[in-house]
């Protein structure tokens, strides 16, 4: 992953947006009530790219709930509750190759200028330090991007989906192995 944000960093660099170091900008926080909390990054590209992540986030969970699988489903393999997952551990191992869509198609966005720095507020926390969160215009633009995500053709158990239908199909097959006895055939997703 080292190796993949510094490759993402590369165009950025071309178009002035200044992006950290991923690992300790992130912010996480799945469930914010205040807007200066919700997606907030020490940059506006980690701002942009955490408000995708918790979209995507809700979209899977809206997807699970819809095909059987629990709100919280648990501990994953990736994500697990000493990293602090808060029980959706296995939820946040499902998402991750989906997340790859969504910053490519941030990436895109980016250097087309239809998203920037100017579309962040930018402000301090307690400590000085200084973070960013999007502007409700700037809140349009990237649903607008996460829905181009959306759409985007995958291949997926040797046929092409849609990213969101892929992701079912994986789910589906999760499930579906889940409750079988025998042995078990479960395709993950690959980006």
């Amino acid at each position: 992953m080292i190796q993949y944000w510094r490759c993402f960093n590369l165009p950025l660099r071309r178009v002035f947006e200044r992006f950290g170091p991923r690992k300790r900008s992130r912010f996480v926080r799945e469930s914010v009530t205040a807007a200066s909390g919700r997606a907030r990054g020490y940059s506006a590209v980690d701002a942009a790219i955490n408000y995708l992540h918790q979209r995507r986030l809700f979209k899977c969970r809206q997807a699970n709930m819809q095909l059987g699988l629990e709100y919280n489903p648990g501990e994953g393999f990736l994500h697990r509750r000493r990293w602090n997952s808060d029980g959706l551990g296995l939820l946040l191992d499902l998402i991750d190759p989906l997340k790859f869509a969504d910053r490519e198609k941030l990436l895109v966005a980016t250097l087309d200028s239809r998203v920037n720095w100017r579309d962040f507020y930018s402000s301090t926390d307690r400590h000085g330090v200084r973070f960013y969160y999007p502007k409700p215009e700037a809140i349009g633009t990237l649903e607008g991007i996460g829905e181009e995500a959306d759409r985007c053709t995958v291949e997926y158990m040797g046929g092409k989906l849609p990213l969101m239908d892929a992701y079912r199909a994986m789910v589906s097959s999760l499930i579906e192995n889940l409750q079988r006895d025998g042995p078990s055939s479960f395709t993950p997703f690959v980006y």
